[in-house]
């Protein structure tokens, strides 16, 4: 795939008014980043509607979390094939094949609902599908950032994308608490397969062929997805970052699961209030974007380690918050905080990787999330029994914890 270059006028334009777009002059990243758009505002609605329907169906943090787990069990199965699948075969082909499963899946289960023929098995099984989705997803649309932008613009490309994503989570969970609302949960699901066609249409409008150079490899598949390994293994830079994503899974990002659990029992809010407190999240994760978008950020790597250990201070502030206006605070600072090293981390990696590992390796970053069964089950386990604010609270001491004592090793990312 020719990249398209910007122009001169735009390059000599001063960085701080331009910075935040130049990867928009790419008329290929345009139609990635609406797609992406897409995709992520279907998923929040979608989250949205499972928890509550998961919440009422159980009134159980635990089944909130065992679902969670079956979605993430299914990213860490497929998350290496999806990375190895992007590294051979054409990547705009597994965008929309991967749209068109997405949607088909959504119907299935709003139909569910609609016959009131629901169950919390069936929930189970369409968080593990959607699970391996995903995973085929982001890999190819990850790696078709760099296809089409370049190393040039690449990091606010990716920034472009967290900002984008950062803002589906507020529209995203806004939309999803009206339409609990209004039309009741299967309007969520249909929402989400509306979304996902959408998706599927404008990755349709990209135009060229988005085969890697790793794709013309004469190994087999399986040495393709351990030669990968290898390569994250041995590169101490990209292993140590894998590992801060690793932390970040397990350990920061399971809170999202819980959000039903502790918006009723601790703020005492109904569907409604659910839905704006995860857009409160959004709210901040959006500002964190915006700022990483339009700086050059100097020291990323600091700046992920003090994220990350953030969040765990946070965290436990929320859990002995249950005043609704600090609580709201709380959750923007946290998606500020969450956004912030999530998009350090995915630019640093796409920066240091070797082109030919780059789908294995983002495929990586994404089975992290297949691990958050790590931090799920113990925590879901924890808040049914002694409540959900003990949770919380072990959970946000846990990892600023693990996050000061890794990063005494970390010189290598620190100097990013």
């Amino acid at each position: 795939m020719d990249r398209v270059e910007i122009s001169a006028e735009v390059s000599r334009e001063t960085p701080g008014r331009l910075r935040m777009l130049s990867a928009l002059s790419h008329r290929e990243f345009r139609f990635l980043l609406s797609s992406d758009l897409a995709t992520h505002i279907g998923h929040w609605v979608q989250q949205i509607a499972k928890g509550w329907l998961v919440y009422e169906l159980t009134e159980s943090p635990l089944q909130l979390s065992l679902v969670a787990i079956f979605s993430n069990i299914s990213m860490l199965i497929w998350s290496p094939i999806g990375g190895a699948l992007a590294d051979r075969i054409e990547r705009r082909t597994l965008l929309i094949g991967s749209q068109l499963l997405m949607m088909g899946l959504a119907l299935m289960v709003a139909f569910l609902v609609l016959t009131d023929a629901i169950e919390v098995w069936h929930i189970y099984i369409a968080a593990a599908m959607n699970g391996a989705f995903f995973a085929i997803n982001t890999p190819a649309r990850q790696s078709m950032s760099y296809d089409i932008v370049g190393r040039e613009h690449l990091a606010n490309a990716v920034a472009l994308t967290s900002l984008g994503s950062s803002s589906m989570r507020v529209v995203g969970p806004s939309l999803g608490g009206v339409l609990l609302a209004t039309v009741d949960v299967e309007g969520a699901f249909f929402m989400q397969a509306a979304a996902a066609m959408t998706a599927m249409a404008l990755a349709a409008m990209i135009h060229g062929r988005f085969r890697p150079s790793g794709g013309r490899e004469r190994v087999s598949f399986r040495e393709s997805l351990l030669t990968g390994l290898r390569y994250a293994r041995t590169d101490r830079t990209i292993a140590m970052l894998l590992i801060f994503g690793l932390i970040a899974a397990v350990l920061a990002w399971p809170y999202i699961a819980l959000m039903p659990a502790y918006t009723s029992e601790v703020l005492g809010l109904g569907a409604t209030g659910f839905g704006f407190a995860m857009a409160a999240t959004g709210a901040g994760a959006m500002a964190a974007a915006l700022v990483i978008a339009a700086t050059n950020l100097p020291r990323k790597g600091i700046i992920l380690i003090v994220a990350q250990f953030g969040s765990g201070i946070l965290l436990m502030l929320l859990a002995v918050t249950s005043i609704i206006p600090a609580g709201m605070a709380i959750l923007v600072l946290l998606g500020t905080a969450t956004t912030a090293q999530s998009a350090l981390n995915q630019t640093m990696l796409q920066m240091n990787v070797q082109d030919e590992y780059r789908g294995r390796v983002l495929s990586l970053l994404m089975l992290t999330f297949g691990l958050q069964p790590l931090g799920l089950l113990p925590v879901g386990v924890m808040s049914e029994r002694y409540g959900i604010e003990v949770g919380i609270f072990i959970l946000g001491a846990v990892l600023a914890s693990l996050v000061a004592a890794v990063s005494l090793f970390a010189g290598r990312v620190r100097r990013l």
